[in-house]
């Protein structure tokens, strides 16, 4: 299709494979080529479908973290940076990948940069280049830090900048940029231009934990990712997966923290209170299902639920109507 330019054949081909394929080991890469696809053929929607729902169902493995780059980088150029950095957070809480991790820096300070936090912006490009010097988005931090001193009217950093990715980066197309970028600038004082440190994580683990600290307070993603009672809602009509019945509401929040931590990202606790019994006392009783969907029918849900089986995650599919007992 990236040869050919047809898209359309390619789409439902990998989407034929995926609906008669669903234990298949190449589901993982099939759904990311679907989804890279949309992309290409400008069909974003779709696109991010694709990649969200990848990731529902690879957690632990590296599609996981390449859906959820891709989608972050869509969610960028869409101006959805909360939902960006929302995606970034969960990355740097999980994965150990050198350049995975190095790219969520990278990408936190182009969100950053974008939305004229510019402070934190400058701390992420460092840390990128400085502790993921080999990530490819190294060259790129510097980059994007040169174009951001040039915004702060500080030209005498941006080229120290210059500098630093000539360097560290000679043959890059990043270095061609940097001296094409500030080849007509000037210091604004005669001297020697100002010290640039580069961030190295392993040798200030403070300066992560307070980067990790700042976004949760900061952007408020403590409501976003903590908060279990925004987890709670009605079901619409339609087939469900649920991985529990409880009747603590302390034990449904556990398994939505579970099943956050296997990936399963949309789960959400459902009320339920049992209508008719004769026992007033029994009648006022709530319970909380754990649940996942809907989907549109049984086939949908019982083929996502052979995937929670590969997590470990017991589940049963069940059918709910919009008022439910």
């Amino acid at each position: 299709a990236r040869l050919t330019n047809d898209y359309a054949d390619a789409i439902r081909e990998y989407a034929a494979f995926l609906e008669n394929n669903t234990t298949s080991r190449y589901r993982f890469l099939a759904r990311y080529e679907l989804a890279s696809l949309f992309r290409i053929n400008n069909d974003f929607k779709n696109a991010l479908t694709q990649f969200y729902k990848l990731a529902d169902i690879s957690f632990g493995t590296p599609y996981w973290q390449k859906s959820i780059i891709q989608a972050t980088i869509m969610e960028i150029d869409s101006g959805n940076y909360k939902t960006a950095v929302t995606n970034l957070y969960k990355l740097l809480e999980e994965i150990d990948d050198y350049e995975d991790i190095g790219k969520s820096y990278y990408l936190l300070g182009v969100s950053l940069e974008k939305q004229k936090s510019y402070e934190d912006a400058e701390e992420f490009f460092l840390i990128c280049a400085g502790s993921f010097p080999q990530c490819s988005k190294a060259p790129g931090a510097l980059l994007e830090l040169l174009d951001l001193y040039l915004v702060l009217d500080k030209p005498d950093y941006a080229l120290k900048i210059s500098q630093i990715i000539d360097d560290l980066y000679t043959d890059s197309p990043e270095n061609k940029k940097a001296k094409e970028t500030v080849k007509d600038k000037k210091p604004v004082f005669k001297g020697v231009l100002p010290e640039i440190e580069l961030i190295n994580l392993n040798e200030n683990q403070e300066i992560k934990t307070r980067a990790i600290s700042r976004l949760i307070a900061d952007l408020n993603l403590s409501n976003d990712i903590m908060k279990v009672e925004d987890k709670i809602k009605n079901p619409d009509s339609g087939f469900y997966i649920q991985f529990g019945y409880y009747s603590s509401i302390e034990n449904a929040k556990e398994m939505i923290k579970i099943c956050s931590q296997k990936g399963v990202n949309n789960a959400f606790i459902a009320k339920v209170q049992p209508q008719g019994a004769a026992d007033t006392k029994v009648s006022k009783k709530v319970f909380y299902r754990v649940l996942y969907g809907p989907f549109t029918d049984g086939k949908a849900a019982n083929g996502k639920l052979i995937e929670m089986k590969e997590k470990n995650m017991e589940a049963i599919v069940m059918e709910l109507a919009k008022d439910y007992e």
